[in-house]
């Protein structure tokens, strides 16, 4: 059993938690005000295209979390994310890929997609968490949860167990590890094939950098 088909099953639960929907929310709203076309490398439930309120390609290799995603409508594309994406190149004028490089294996070669897909000046909004600590995550969410909030994550509560069992015992699987890679190691990555990085900013409780780059 592959770690991602089960932690699909749990993935919606993240939204429960003020910092994650902020996370995707924000980025819907500033990644896709350019017109052209988006891309979400590593969509999971497709939460992105809710929030954007407008058409988004989506791919990821989850097929559980594509089974929910495409409840959302929008297009969602299975593929790894480790290999060549059944795009064209020079088809979207944003990509956009929130908390998946961490996960992947051989993240230059989702990187370098990235790339061929942008059309020339179109960008990468790519966030990646720089640090394993989540207690910077929680501690954000109680400052920030009204009571509503606080009841729907208390309400929760079995799937964040499940979610953490499910990456204690992450071993057992394969294509389960994870990296936290510096700021600067992930500007280093998205310059190695091609981008130009313009910004490199702390989000999601402190805990991600978020790289907003350029297809030279």
């Amino acid at each position: 059993m592959n770690f991602w088909r089960l932690q699909g099953w749990l993935y919606e639960a993240l939204f429960a938690l003020v910092p994650h929907r902020n996370l995707v929310a924000d980025t819907a709203t500033s990644a896709t005000k350019n017109p052209g076309r988006v891309l979400d490398a590593g969509c999971g439930t497709g939460r992105l295209s809710k929030y954007a309120q407008r058409e988004i390609v989506g791919v990821d290799f989850s097929d559980t979390m594509l089974r929910v995603a495409r409840k959302r409508g929008n297009k969602f594309v299975q593929a790894d994310l480790c290999g060549s994406w059944p795009f064209a190149d020079t088809t979207f004028a944003t990509v956009v890929s929130l908390n998946v490089l961490y996960a992947l294996p051989d993240p230059k070669t989702m990187l370098a997609e990235a790339f061929r897909v942008l059309e020339p000046g179109g960008e990468l909004w790519l966030a990646s968490p720089t640090s394993e600590q989540l207690m910077p995550l929680v501690r954000e969410h109680f400052r920030l949860a009204t009571t509503k909030e606080l009841l729907i994550s208390i309400l929760n509560i079995p799937r964040f167990i499940a979610w953490g069992l499910n990456l204690t015992i992450r071993g057992l699987f394969d294509n389960s590890e994870f990296h936290f890679y510096s700021g600067d190691e992930l500007v280093g990555m998205c310059e190695s094939v091609g981008f130009t990085v313009r910004s490199v900013t702390p989000c999601y409780a402190g805990i991600d950098a978020m790289i907003i780059a350029r297809k030279r």
